[in-house]
């Protein structure tokens, strides 16, 4: 932070510290969160960090696809991110309903069933894991 004109504010912004109390502060907390959790990874598992990167630029090309109504490429794309990232239950979440999507586009009822289905599983997943990481927080 520095002072310009007497206000504090955020280098290269032009956000006072009052509008950042008002609105979107407590988002810039939480990406910087995320921020510190993912430097961890990479000092302690730099393959895993590596992975979950590009997992994550599948993902967005993935997504790309889907919003273009390219179904069934969006769909060989999702399945690589399940490939790539298998532990990831947060992301998982979003691949299968986003999969099961493109499966109802195609006609394939069942399969769009199945994702479904590994949808719910992932969410209980994600759930645990984030009251899980919420514990080992309190413990510290």
């Amino acid at each position: 932070m520095r002072k310009l004109n007497g206000r504090h504010t955020l280098v290269g912004t032009s956000k006072t510290k009052a509008s950042r109390k008002k609105k979107g502060y407590s988002s810039f907390l939480l990406g910087m969160d995320a921020a510190i959790s993912c430097f961890r990874v990479l000092f302690r598992r730099p393959a895993l960090f590596v992975r979950m990167l590009y997992s994550g630029f599948v993902l967005s090309s993935g997504m790309k696809r889907f919003n273009k109504k390219k179904y069934e490429s969006a769909l060989r794309t999702f399945q690589r991110v399940t490939r790539l990232f298998p532990e990831g239950a947060c992301v998982l979440q979003l691949v299968y309903e986003r999969m099961a999507v493109c499966y109802r586009h195609l006609d394939q009822h069942e399969e769009s069933r199945a994702m479904l289905r590994k949808s719910k599983t992932a969410e209980n997943k994600c759930q645990a894991n984030r009251i899980r990481a919420a514990a080992m927080k309190a413990k510290q």
